[in-house]
């Protein structure tokens, strides 16, 4: 493998990767994967065998950026397709009521064929993915639209899904909510469950982001926020437009600090007004994680301990379970278009995606 043999999955990805380690004087320093792994190669055996422990070490650890930072910039962009399909549905419902003097059955949205309808028409070009979700409290419906890119940006990343198709990602996540919390960070103006899905989806998977990034910064590489530096490493996986979608993030980062990778949820809210309000904390607390792609599992614990990050009110919070995969939609004209889906406890092993609506 490492004279130029037979190779493992992403190892051109994790021989891209640069990797922070101590010295012998116990100072960080970064360490460039492929050089480390060259140079192993022209040792000679004697010195090879004392020197194998350290260049096993750089691999490994190479191999562990490569998925967290597959796992933070794939979760990224599935949140930013949340809050777009959050919007268009509140203004499905808002225009369905000013419409129609009929009220919306809230807890059968989806099987209004004139609700779908409208929500598709809005989702139209706004999304990378196909969804599918099978949650509790009824919450199974699907997103299926078409996919048109009204802008390069919106293209590049369905090219990047486009690539991701065959590599079999999923995350799977056991955490902590904490509703009370939630709600007083995320708005849910038309008290709807299905919003109300939505917004633990992007509070638990805005956790995720933060706790691999946490670990890319403290093992890999400190890119303080940047998109090019952090996910640079990531591009022969990628068409050549990678790297312009990567600037181009960073450029609306520039613009706007909420587009950063994660939200910071430990900043204080000048508005509370509530015990919960004043939590510097999203509301989720993740126990641990399962990232998987191509074939390579990583697992990693959250070291910060729920007490300490919710105090007084710990013991409001419920322990659940979800599953994010990633497939090919089937029967669409599309060229390799992707499909989330989504699974919590009761439907873990339920790995079909749902019936299409008849109405």
């Amino acid at each position: 493998m490492i004279n130029g043999g037979t190779t493992f999955k992403e190892w051109d990805a994790a021989m891209d990767q640069s990797v922070l380690l101590k010295n012998a004087y116990g100072s960080t320093v970064p360490v460039d994967v492929k050089g480390a792994v060259d140079y192993f190669s022209q040792l000679t055996h004697d010195r090879a065998v004392t020197q194998f422990g350290l260049v096993h070490n750089v691999i490994k650890t190479a191999y562990q950026c490569t998925l967290a930072k597959y796992a933070s910039l794939t979760t990224f962009t599935v949140i930013r397709d949340m809050r777009e399909l959050k919007a268009s549905i509140g203004n499905a419902i808002q225009l369905m009521e000013q419409q129609s003097a009929v009220c919306l059955d809230r807890r059968n949205l989806f099987g209004n064929r004139d609700f779908r309808e409208k929500l598709y028409g809005l989702c139209m070009g706004q999304l990378h993915s196909d969804y599918d979700f099978k949650m509790s409290n009824d919450n199974i419906f699907q997103i299926l639209t078409a996919h048109i890119h009204f802008t390069r940006f919106s293209k590049e990343l369905h090219n990047m899904w486009a690539a991701i198709v065959e590599k079999n990602l999923k995350l799977k996540i056991k955490y902590n909510v904490n509703t009370d919390v939630i709600r007083s960070r995320f708005a849910n103006e038309y008290d709807d469950p299905i919003i109300d899905m939505i917004d633990e989806l992007d509070c638990v998977l805005n956790e995720a982001i933060r706790i691999f990034d946490n670990f890319v910064m403290e093992n890999c590489i400190r890119h303080d926020g940047n998109f090019v530096k952090n996910f640079r490493s990531l591009r022969t996986s990628f068409r050549e437009d990678f790297m312009w979608l990567m600037t181009f993030c960073d450029n609306m980062k520039a613009g706007d600090p909420d587009l950063g990778l994660y939200t910071d949820f430990s900043k204080p809210s000048p508005e509370a007004t509530h015990e919960s309000d004043e939590i510097l904390a999203s509301g989720c607390f993740i126990e641990k994680m399962q990232f998987e792609i191509s074939g390579l599992k990583m697992d990693l614990p959250n070291t910060t301990g729920s007490m300490e990050t919710y105090d007084v009110i710990d013991n409001k919070c419920l322990s659940k379970s979800i599953q994010m995969t990633h497939i090919q939609t089937i029967n669409k004209k599309e060229p390799k278009v992707g499909m989330i889906m989504f699974r919590d406890d009761e439907y873990w092993h339920d790995s079909h995606p749902s019936k299409p609506y008849v109405d």
